[in-house]
């Protein structure tokens, strides 16, 4: 999936753990689970995580995507991690990087998740209902994770972000439109 959809699903995921916590504290979880979500794809060379990184993203260079980064022990380490700094923003790290790897689980491409002991992909979804990454069907669901963020906040991302998967969703209606009607 792409960044912008792990970051909507970790700030839903955020916002679903702090249930019953003032707007504040809910939002801040939404925001740590949310960059959290996007920890794993550091193994990326285009991901915005990465490349925000400067100079130093080369020094990951020797990294493949959806490798070491999207496992159980990659999880285990993040876990130790974050359990050094404890309470809820913590909790809000490791359901965000958590998030990342269902979510990943979900596509066409799935996770080695047992890495380094098997090679071996794993998948939640049957095949034929696996997602392709930056497909109409991740458009939807990053739509759904944005509305499901405005109904349990009452506030909106921003317009402009929105719009951008409006716009994405139509563009791939229209491509596959003809194909439908033809």
């Amino acid at each position: 999936m792409m960044g912008h959809t792990h970051m909507l699903i970790g700030f839903a995921t955020g916002l679903a753990i702090s249930h019953g916590a003032p707007l504040e504290q809910a939002i801040a979880q939404g925001v740590v689970c949310a960059v959290a979500a996007i920890v794993p794809d550091i193994d990326h060379p285009q991901a915005d995580i990465r490349r925000r990184m400067g100079v130093f993203s080369h020094l990951l260079d020797w990294l493949p995507h959806r490798g070491i980064t999207h496992t159980v022990a990659a999880l285990s380490v993040w876990v130790i991690l974050c359990s050094l700094f404890g309470g809820a923003l913590a909790l809000a790290a490791i359901a965000g990087f958590a998030s990342h790897l269902v979510a990943d689980m979900m596509t066409r491409s799935g996770l080695p998740l047992l890495l380094p002991l098997s090679d071996r992909r794993w998948y939640l979804l049957p095949k034929v209902m696996r997602i392709r990454t930056a497909s109409v069907f991740e458009q939807m669901i990053a739509g759904c994770m944005a509305l499901l963020i405005i109904q349990m906040t009452g506030i909106a991302p921003t317009a402009q972000l929105m719009l951008s998967y409006v716009d994405g969703l139509f563009r791939e209606i229209s491509k596959w439109l003809p194909l439908a009607l033809g």
